[in-house]
């Protein structure tokens, strides 16, 4: 898992090195970069780019991929994305919800309604809830809502949520589940 990649300066020049020791060694690899600051020059986005694209997950925000990638909508971003790269992309799109891409179907996915307490962490805890989806072998879709269920529980409540909190909450909160209309 590499986050906050534009903090990580000096590992930039081993992102090429890391992306290839992580597919030896069977291992996934999970970016979500962080946001690019103004100071990120035109060879650290690159790097950040090639970094997304050997990826087996690509979870940035909506900010965070619109800026890396100078695409006009998420849905372009999403499509020009996938044309080039294998990864599982899911784009974070706070509380409209997430979008990603399937057999070139663009996927949105509700958030869920919380009253929110502490939004700290509600990236992370979606790219968890994201990972521990597809590691049960949940279908994207499937694993969105999972993801954006662990999201909503952690933001609303002061503990972390476990499988069976999501779970539970999913059978209170069903989601309809349909191609986006972006």
């Amino acid at each position: 898992y590499l986050g906050g990649c534009f903090k990580l300066k000096r590992l930039m020049p081993a992102f090429e090195a890391l992306a290839a020791q992580t597919k030896r060694a069977g291992t996934k690899l999970v970016v979500d970069h962080g946001r690019v600051p103004a100071d990120a020059t035109a060879e650290d986005r690159a790097r950040v780019r090639a970094l997304a694209e050997k990826a087996d997950y690509y979870f940035p925000s909506r900010d965070e991929f619109l800026e890396l990638w100078h695409a006009a909508s998420v849905e372009a971003g999403l499509r020009s994305f996938a044309s080039k790269a294998a990864a599982t992309i899911i784009v974070k799109c706070a509380e409209e919800g997430a979008y990603g891409i399937e057999n070139g179907e663009v996927v949105h996915m509700f958030a869920f309604s919380v009253r929110p307490r502490n939004t700290v962490g509600a990236g992370d805890s979606f790219n968890a809830g994201m990972i521990a989806a597809q590691s049960v072998g949940l279908t994207l879709r499937k694993s969105m809502e999972f993801a954006c269920a662990v999201a909503a529980l952690k933001i609303s409540r002061d503990e972390l949520p476990s499988a069976e909190d999501v779970e539970d909450f999913l059978t209170e909160h069903p989601q309809v589940i349909e191609p986006a209309e972006l």
